[in-house]
């Protein structure tokens, strides 16, 4: 199942979705190694997308602003990547959300 990590993670409801950004999240805040293996695994572009596809779930969209944002903090090279795949377009789009949790997550 875990083989095709891509069609495995499309198949899945956005509550799940949720607790896997969480567990991320969790270990990006907790272990610096954590966020080289969110860009090693190429996760930032795979983030983003979630950020634009389930914008209806905020909860989701805070949980992936919060891993985001600990990436961009992580290396000014990691800043430049969230550039390159859009991040800061998504967050400008977060920070002018209704839902004030999502606005001071980004």
């Amino acid at each position: 199942m875990l083989g095709r990590p891509k069609q495995f993670v499309q198949t899945l409801p956005s509550s799940c979705l949720a607790a896997l950004v969480r567990v991320v999240r969790t270990a990006t805040v907790e272990h610096v190694d954590s966020i080289e293996a969110v860009v090693e695994q190429d996760l930032v572009g795979k983030l983003v997308k979630m950020f634009d596809t389930y914008n209806e779930d905020e909860e989701l969209r805070i949980e992936v602003a919060w891993v985001l944002t600990n990436v961009a903090a992580h290396r000014s090279e990691y800043c430049e990547l969230l550039v390159a795949v859009g991040a800061q377009k998504r967050m400008v789009k977060g920070a002018e959300s209704k839902n004030r949790r999502l606005r001071d997550q980004v």
